[in-house]
């Protein structure tokens, strides 16, 4: 299956001069986790898809 080329969600998920990094789904593909410097240091955080 071919994928599309990523794109910018625009702000406030994708930050001028902020770097998101690294990202990885949980088994149930449910969570997202990816390191960013959006705190100015790199932490990890998570983001959660919400059931339809």
């Amino acid at each position: 299956m071919a994928r599309a080329p990523a794109e910018s969600l625009g702000e406030p998920l994708n930050l001028p001069g902020e770097r998101d990094t690294d990202p990885h789904l949980s088994p149930d593909g449910a969570v997202l986790f990816f390191a960013s410097t959006r705190s100015r240091v790199v932490d990890i955080h998570e983001a959660h898809r919400i059931a339809p």
